[in-house]
């Protein structure tokens, strides 16, 4: 879909079921609040703009990286959402990305140790 300021991106929100037997909802309104509604926020969203409108109805979002980038952590503050930190692997990145900063596998050094 394009824009006269460009390209627009597409966020949805994620629902995950609390367990196997649970059937979707009948409602197709994304407002609905609850603390299973996530957010997926694409590293293309420039602009907490595009998300504002998510405000209240998730509880939780990501975004590929170890740490909320530019305007999302304020974003989550102020709206009352967790950041979840995508961890590929048994390892964190250091911020440049350049590099292990630390290793889960207790065979491997530096340690992460959670605080």
């Amino acid at each position: 879909e394009k824009s006269s300021s460009g390209p627009t991106v597409s966020v949805e929100p994620s629902i995950f079921p609390s367990s196997a037997t649970s059937s979707p909802t009948s409602s197709s309104n994304p407002t609905g609040s609850s603390r299973k509604k996530g957010l997926i926020i694409s590293l293309q969203v420039e602009s907490q703009n595009a998300v504002d409108h998510f405000n209240g109805s998730v509880s939780w979002f990501y975004n590929y990286k170890h740490t909320p980038v530019d305007w999302q952590g304020t974003w989550a503050d102020d709206n009352d959402v967790e950041f979840v930190p995508m961890i590929p692997g048994p390892w964190l990145w250091n911020e440049s990305g350049k590099g292990k900063k630390c290793f889960f596998d207790e065979r491997r050094s530096p340690l992460c140790m959670i605080k």
